[in-house]
Parts: C-alpha cells; structure tokens; sequence
C-alpha cells in the first residue's frame, strides 16, 4: 500500500500501462549483456576520478537486473509529489530475495528533478527506466544507510522506478519522492561558522528534518567539522567521491547540558565539492545550530629551545578516540633530545618519532640521543580517550660535548703557523717582539756611550 502528496509540480496523469507479454529468454539475454556493456562503458569513464568498489558496481548490477524484471512485469502504482509505503510479504520478490514497489511518474516539463527514497527501517535503494530506455541506479556518491537518490533527471515523459532494499529479505516503511532540490548552501573551510535553524524549510525524511551543505577541499587537506546545538543533539554525515565517509569516521559526540554538539575530523582523497548533511538523533527535532568547518593542523613545525603551548582538541587529530597533536623539528646526529610537556588539564602521553620508527616513549619527559640528522616528530595524546585542555610543550637539542685533549703523551714541541693563530694573539706577539727590538738597541747604545 502507498499514498501519496500533491505533487510539487503539475503532473500528466497517469494512463494505465500497457500489457507485455513476458520477454522470450533470448530478449533477456541481450537485455542483461548490453546492460553489462553500459555499466563496463561508466566504469571505464570514471578512469582518472574516483575507482568504483567493485561490491558497488556488483551492487548496481544487481538491482539494474532486479528492477529491469519488476519494471517490465509489474504494474507502477502513480506517484505524484511525495508517497510512503512499505516493503513487505506479498510484494514483488526479485530472484536474489528483495522485496520491489514500483511506481510511475510523469514529468510535464523539461526541468531536472529527482527522486529520494528514505527509511528508519532499512536502507533503501531506487532503480529508475526513463522514457528514452536509460537505466539509472541509485547514485552510491549520495547514499546513507537511510536514503537512496537518483539526481540529475532531466525530460518529459513516463518514468518507471522501483523501490528496494540493499540486503535481500529487508523491509518496513519508507517515503519515496519526486522533486527539484534546492542547490547546497557553500561553506569554505575556516570561514565565518553558519548558523540557521533546523526544520524551518522542507519536511523530515526518515522522520528527520535535514539541512545540505557543500564544502569546497583539498585533496588531503585534513578537515575539522563540528555542529553544535542547544536543543537536540546533531547528527552529520560527510557524501564524497569515495560515497558515504560517515561509517568510516571517529565521530566525536559531545551532549552536555548547555550545548550538543558532533565533530568529524577526516582527510579528503579528491579535490572536489563534498556534501554535509546536518540532521538531528531525534525525531522531529528542530532548533538553531551552529556548523563551522575548519582546516586541522596535522603537523606543527617547532623550534627546539622555545616553549610552544596549544590546547589538545581544538584543531588537533583524532586517533583511537584520543585528540592528537603532532610536532616536527630538526635535530642532529648525536644531539641530545629532551621533550618536556607540562598539563594539569589530563594525563599526557609523548611519543617520539623518526618516521615509522619509535624512539621513545614517556609521559611528561622523554629523553634521547637522536639516530642521524633528521627530521623527528613528538606526537602528543591523552592517557585517556576524549580527553582535553590546555599544555605546554618543550623540545630541546644539545650537541654532544667535544672529548677533552690528552695532556698524557709529551713529545717535541709542535711547529706553530703563525696565520693559525688568532689575529689578536699575533698583534701581541708582534708588541713584544717591538719592544724586545727596542730594549736591544737601548742596550747597544749604552754600550757605546760606555766606550767612549
């Protein structure tokens, strides 16, 4: 069963479909090849971009084959504007175990539109037939585990589309609609934070009001995202080249009880747009909120022989639930290296680093002698996860001490080189040397006067 909304635009109705004979063996052969062929043609064009996961493209295969069977048997309930429905015993069953509705809908206009499928219960997915025979998959770039979109449909006329899951034998409710979003809101990274209101434009999906963002990255450009609210607790999801990086990311969930807030820290692989979607844990929740994007200091070039001091959380990594400073600093062969750090905020822990290599560990003091001229880096965490404040940090080289002459051995006195010696050391040679030629000559005549 499924109801629907007006839709957002006038639409044809619907005229009841025509009846198709089942296509013969040999049709669904060529059918299944050729579909083959288009789907080796995109992954062939996404050469020098992103590289499909071989389970995804296995993925759209599969539901290409599912919803081409239940498009071509079943009869398209009319879709206009927004429907529910569920996935359930009793629907149309594909050979692989996935419960299929299928619907219609008919674009008066040459606009682009949309179609997104959300639920609470599965994670859903879409397959849509468009008038001129193209066969369009749920775009794995914008899917979470509650939604499915197939975005950039363009063209009057009938589409047939079918509603689905990604696991074989899930199902429950779920709303399914057509419509034209509005582009994303841009935010570049460490402008001004933005700050709206959730649930003040749109309806929920999945039961939830959602807010889409745009952000502009540097391949491997580390970035900080945080949404903080005072009236529900965020929910985020980061949509890339790469797909859906939520699953993927140490999400850091702050609830206090003056301010909620949800951080995601992560690496970019491309440089290209990547979509934000802020949301909310509860159902229905609306409120003000507050998004900043910010670009993380991975590595901190430090001086040896001064203190730096910083705050471990803001603009720091994330590691095994435990914020992480990194610092670098040259030092050579045989200097000695001393870190100090100095908190009362958490129990610290040091980590001294050439490349891969562990030099030293410690927790307020680490002492060594360093391996080669190189450049060293300390990494800087907490003892405990999620832990923050405030801390200073000290590195210090020091050359080895030059081994003292040996006096032990007494030998013919060494030829010394005049232009060795210092420039002051000569001028007083030279002094002395004057007035021993001056008391000479005072003495030769003395003699002479003695004599005459």
């Amino acid at each position: 069963m499924s109801t629907s909304t007006p839709p957002l635009t006038p639409d044809v109705p619907d005229e009841p479909p025509a009846v198709r004979p089942r296509p013969s063996a040999p049709v669904l052969v060529v059918a299944g090849v050729a579909l083959a062929v288009l789907l080796g043609w995109a992954a062939l064009a996404l050469r020098g971009g992103p590289e499909q996961d071989p389970a995804e493209l296995e993925r759209q295969l599969a539901a290409a084959r599912a919803g081409y069977s239940a498009l071509v048997h079943a009869r398209p309930v009319p879709l206009r504007g927004r429907s529910t429905g569920v996935l359930e015993d009793g629907d149309a069953l594909s050979r692989d175990g996935h419960f299929e509705d299928v619907y219609a809908y008919t674009a008066a206009d040459t606009a682009a539109f949309s179609f997104i499928a959300t639920s609470e219960a599965f994670a859903p997915d879409l397959f849509v037939l468009a008038p001129d025979g193209r066969r369009v998959a749920a775009s794995a770039l914008l899917q979470t585990g509650h939604r499915a979109v197939v975005t950039g449909l363009r063209g009057r006329g009938r589409y047939r589309l079918v509603v689905t899951s990604r696991r074989p034998g899930m199902g429950g409710p779920y709303e399914l609609s057509v419509e034209r979003p509005p582009p994303p809101r841009t935010i570049e990274p460490d402008e001004e934070p933005d700050e709206d209101t959730l649930g003040t434009l749109g309806t929920p999906r999945a039961g939830r009001y959602e807010a889409t963002y745009a952000i502009p990255v540097e391949a491997d450009e580390a970035l900080i995202v945080t949404v903080a609210a005072r009236t529900f607790m965020p929910r985020l999801y980061v949509l890339g080249p790469e797909g859906d990086l939520t699953p993927r990311l140490n999400l850091e969930r702050r609830p206090t009880d003056t301010l909620r807030t949800v951080a995601a820290r992560f690496v970019p692989a491309w440089t290209a747009p990547y979509t934000l979607l802020v949301s909310s844990d509860e159902r229905g929740a609306r409120g003000a909120y507050t998004l900043t994007v910010e670009k993380m200091r991975t590595v901190i070039a430090i001086e040896p022989g001064r203190a730096f001091s910083k705050n471990l959380g803001e603009r720091s990594g994330f590691r095994d639930n435990r914020y992480l400073d990194v610092y670098r600093f040259g030092a050579e062969r045989g200097d000695r290296i001393v870190v100090e750090l100095r908190t009362r905020a958490f129990e610290p822990r040091i980590v001294l680093r050439h490349g891969e290599e562990v030099l030293a560990e410690g927790v307020r003091r680490i002492e060594r002698e360093a391996p080669a001229s190189a450049l060293f880096e300390v990494d800087v965490t907490s003892a405990e996860p999620n832990l923050t404040g405030d801390y200073t940090i000290a590195v210090t080289t020091t050359p080895p001490t030059p081994p003292a002459p040996d006096t032990s051995v007494v030998g013919p006195p060494v030829p010394v080189n005049p232009e060795d010696l210092p420039r002051r050391l000569i001028e007083r040679l030279r002094e002395r040397a004057q007035r021993e030629l001056e008391r000479q000559r005072e003495r030769q005549r003395d003699e002479r006067e003695d004599g005459e």
